[in-house]
């Protein structure tokens, strides 16, 4: 079957930084929360728990600003619509910057 899928989600995250001397500081991170899950397919959504687990790198450029590039897996409970069931998960890579305040 195919068609589009999109979802919403809202979680709750904790991040470790794994403190070392170098200004590259490696992180790992957990979330749980919800995902509303829509496809183009089905005239209904599903909201299903929702969880991510991640890990990363910042490089401390000042005492104020560090730069992070980071990837993160995304998965869900399995969805229904109708009479179907889907897997839903997505891999990202993120860059972002952190500025201290």
């Amino acid at each position: 079957m195919a068609g589009d899928t999109s979802s919403f989600a809202l979680l709750l995250n904790g991040y470790y930084d794994i403190v070392n001397e170098s200004k590259f500081t490696p992180f790992i991170g957990v979330g749980v929360g919800v995902a509303k899950v829509e496809v183009s397919f089905a005239t209904d959504d599903d909201t299903v728990v929702a969880y991510q687990v991640g890990a990363g790198v910042g490089y401390a450029v000042n005492e104020k600003i560090t730069l992070d590039v980071k990837y993160r897996y995304m998965g869900t409970a399995d969805p229904e619509f109708d009479t179907t069931t889907i897997e839903y998960s997505s891999h990202n890579v993120y860059a972002g910057i952190r500025i201290a305040f």
